[in-house]
């Protein structure tokens, strides 16, 4: 599920969409939909927590007892305190200091949701498209991923983009699909970024540009850490290389660093305190 953390499932799905090109040759890309998480980042939210940092009058001082930690999650928790009830339920996902449990997972991210939690939103999301911890509903999936992306969340817009593209729980959209992928891509979300050039390598929902195609993925190449994904992009600039002029190329080349340094990259981790 979502805040950051690698997964060891498989991609939920992959699609695999052909690009015509020049010379009549064909490029098969894939529309590449992982979660990406790095199981440390329940560690790391403890390890980041200071004294500065209090949650219902206690004060962390980076904490390293995980186990201890929990404990004060659960009393914050059971106090109705939305990043704690989160926090707790990322605890049940991955069997930090308790026993695996997703529906005790599920429980304590629906309880943050409820309460405009946007990450909480998300996993449930997640939890739906899926179907983790509780029965497959891409209606409900979409639903949740919208509360997440009107709150501006990346990974939330571009799991709802990511619905659209392929009609699951809304009606089939390109429109809506790049539009939502464009706004978590200039976030930084690299599987939008990604998806987003490929939607213009195809001309879904957006006038066919191989220029704009080359930028995105570009820079989904330059700062996914996901290694399939890495791959993907690695393999679709190599394709485009060949068929491109190297004029655009370099243009787009020259876009996307100017990009690159205009947003630096971020943390793989998503601190909740």
């Amino acid at each position: 599920m979502r805040l950051k953390h690698c997964r060891t499932e498989p991609p939920l799905e992959t699609q695999t969409h052909s690009v015509g090109w020049a010379n009549n040759m064909n490029l098969h890309l894939e529309f590449h939909r992982t979660t990406n998480r790095l199981r440390s980042g329940y560690r790391s939210l403890l390890n980041k927590a200071t004294s500065s940092r209090r949650l219902n009058g206690v004060v962390f001082d980076k904490m390293q007892d995980y186990a201890q930690a929990l404990i004060w999650y659960r009393k914050a928790a059971e106090q109705g305190n939305a990043r704690a009830e989160f926090n707790l339920g990322l605890a049940y996902q991955y069997g930090e200091s308790v026993p695996k449990d997703m529906a005790q997972a599920i429980a304590w991210y629906r309880k943050a949701a409820d309460q405009g939690d946007a990450i909480a939103q998300s996993e449930l999301g997640v939890a739906y498209e899926q179907g983790a911890g509780i029965p497959q509903d891409y209606t409900q999936a979409a639903d949740w991923y919208r509360k997440a992306a009107e709150q501006g969340l990346a990974e939330a817009q571009y799991g709802l983009g990511f619905l659209y593209r392929n009609g699951k729980g809304v009606p089939k959209d390109d429109t809506q699909a790049t539009t939502w992928m464009l706004k978590a891509a200039e976030q930084g979300e690299t599987k939008a970024q990604f998806n987003l050039g490929v939607c213009y390598l195809n001309g879904a929902g957006v006038n066919r540009d191989f220029n704009e195609g080359y930028f995105w993925i570009f820079l989904a190449k330059t700062r996914t850490t996901d290694s399939g994904l890495k791959v993907y992009a690695e393999n679709t600039i190599e394709s485009l290389s060949k068929t491109m002029k190297k004029p655009d190329i370099k243009s787009a080349q020259k876009r996307a660093q100017a990009w690159l340094n205009e947003h630096p990259a971020k943390p793989e981790q998503q601190t909740r305190f």
